[in-house]
């Protein structure tokens, strides 16, 4: 769909609700003009430090159509940054004695197909080791008009689809890992995903704004998303197009949540201090999990700063979707940078990656 019409209400928009003018000092300047040259939509990053919010954003349009301003009540999808919090789950699982990393896929799910599921264990999952198919987009086309009621019943998308490399041999992305985890999580704690993680994540530490999408339902506050990158061919377009609105419950564990920048960067916060999780969980969010394969940790990126500081970062994509957290433990900063759109030249990560690290860099010399 064509939007050029409303290029004036989009200008007119970015107006209706600004943070104060940036200076030069600011640590969100890095962001903010990755924001400005892709031509990106909306915008919203919230960075705490020590547990308090030292800097935060909100730009551009939710909602183009009418006017709707991104403010601090906006809700985007996040896809990806959702393993992050199906991570959390499965420490607070592991660390009540319910998940055995190393454990087969057979003693949770003994009816998931075999033999992977006596040969792929829980570590594999989380590590992306397992060899599972990673279903991409434009391929997801057929799933995305399809109704997945928990992740038990979203293992129908590949639980019968071959094995791309044998499990625990080689490192392959895959979102389908992550689903499979949150199945493994529903058999443990006998409810739905969106049940046991409201509440044993979710609630303890407030985050009211952060739920499955649901596009059966009103999602109060939701961005629109946008995309000056065709949806289907990934070829640059010389109009805004309107992404349309995709079920994504076939990718509960690996890109299903809504959330604000404000409930992201909280969400990170709690890993840089004993809380939610006690010193043991965090000490295994902390360690690698399979050193020679994978860089991955239990729903993060595990990563060594310019200044040799480890750090945790997570991110998300989709047409009309960038989403990126970063936790910064020695700094003691976490950051979300959140998106609805894909604007010009936004292909790699430059927006809610390079520009989020520099930003937090930014903010730990002040």
């Amino acid at each position: 769909m064509k939007i050029n019409r409303f290029a004036v209400i989009l200008a007119a928009s970015v107006g209706l609700e600004q943070a104060p003018a940036v200076q030069a000092a600011d640590p969100l300047q890095p962001i903010i003009e990755v924001h400005e040259a892709q031509a990106n939509v909306g915008l919203a990053v919230v960075l705490i430090e020590d547990g308090v919010v030292a800097a935060k954003t909100y730009r551009g349009a939710a909602v183009v159509e009418h006017g709707v301003p991104v403010s601090k009540e906006t809700r985007f999808q996040v896809m990806s940054v959702t393993k992050a919090f199906v991570g959390a789950a499965l420490v607070k699982s592991i660390g009540a004695g319910l998940v055995d990393l190393d454990a087969p896929v057979a003693t949770y799910l003994p009816d998931y197909p075999k033999p992977a599921a006596d040969e792929i264990t829980v570590r594999m999952l989380a590590a992306h080791t397992a060899g599972l198919p990673h279903l991409g987009h434009p391929d997801r086309k057929a799933v995305y008009v399809e109704r997945y009621a928990d992740a038990k019943a979203a293992l129908a998308v590949f639980r019968d689809e071959p094995l791309i490399h044998a499990p625990g041999s080689a490192y392959a992305y895959s979102s389908s890992n992550y689903t499979l985890i949150a199945a493994i999580l529903e058999e443990v704690h006998g409810e739905s995903f969106a049940t046991l993680l409201k509440r044993i994540v979710l609630d303890p530490l407030g985050l009211d704004a952060t739920a499955p999408g649901d596009v059966m339902s009103p999602t109060p506050g939701l961005a629109r998303n946008y995309s000056y990158v065709d949806i289907w061919t990934y070829q640059p377009a010389d109009y805004l197009q309107e992404v349309p609105t995709w079920d994504f419950s076939y990718n509960v564990g690996g890109g299903n949540l809504v959330t604000t920048a404000g409930d992201l960067a909280a969400f990170g916060d709690a890993f840089l201090r004993p809380g939610l999780f006690t010193d043991a969980e965090l000490a295994m969010v902390f360690a690698p999990l399979d050193p020679t394969r994978s860089r991955w940790t239990l729903g993060w990126f595990l990563n060594d700063s310019d200044r040799g500081e480890r750090f945790l970062s997570i991110s998300g994509a989709t047409p009309g979707v960038q989403a990126g957290l970063m936790v910064f433990p020695e700094s003691g900063i976490s950051i979300a940078a959140l998106s609805n759109s894909w604007g010009r030249n936004s292909a790699g990560g430059a927006l809610v990656i390079d520009a989020v690290r520099e930003a937090a860099a930014a903010q730990a010399a002040r």
